[in-house]
């Protein structure tokens, strides 16, 4: 199933300009994913970065998120179909979301070299790639 959603590339290209850091120069370089706004997408990525199981969670939840503010703009754009809605709903469980729950705040710590930045890291370039 990763197969399908991502590929090799083996050359630097044109996304590789503008990237700060060393690291997401090489996770760039190694993996192009296709990060579609899917919730499978979002879980193959973090796989594929070697997220810990907190991580991961963190990831899911706040792309998840992420993905989900532009929902409103689709259904607006155009008539809301039974699969917008599996996956809005698939997006949804994978953020966490419970009804009637005010705005998310999420508190990030841990001693240094615990992986805080990990996850951004990935989260940054999934949101960009999107």
């Amino acid at each position: 199933m990763l197969q399908a959603i991502l590929s090799r590339d083996e050359t630097d290209s044109a996304d590789n300009e503008n990237v700060d850091s060393e690291e997401e120069r090489k996770m760039r370089k190694k993996w192009k994913i296709n990060a579609n706004g899917t919730w499978k997408s979002i879980v193959a990525w973090g796989k594929v970065a070697n997220l810990d199981a907190e991580q991961q969670t963190a990831f899911e939840i706040l792309a998840s998120t992420f993905v989900l503010s532009f929902f409103s703009e689709a259904e607006a754009d155009c008539a809301p179909s039974d699969e917008l809605k599996k996956e809005e709903e698939a997006l949804k469980k994978l953020a966490r979301v419970k009804k009637n729950k005010g705005p998310m705040v999420m508190f990030v710590t841990g001693p240094a070299g615990a992986g805080k930045c990990k996850y951004k890291l990935c989260l940054n370039i999934y949101m960009t790639i999107f």
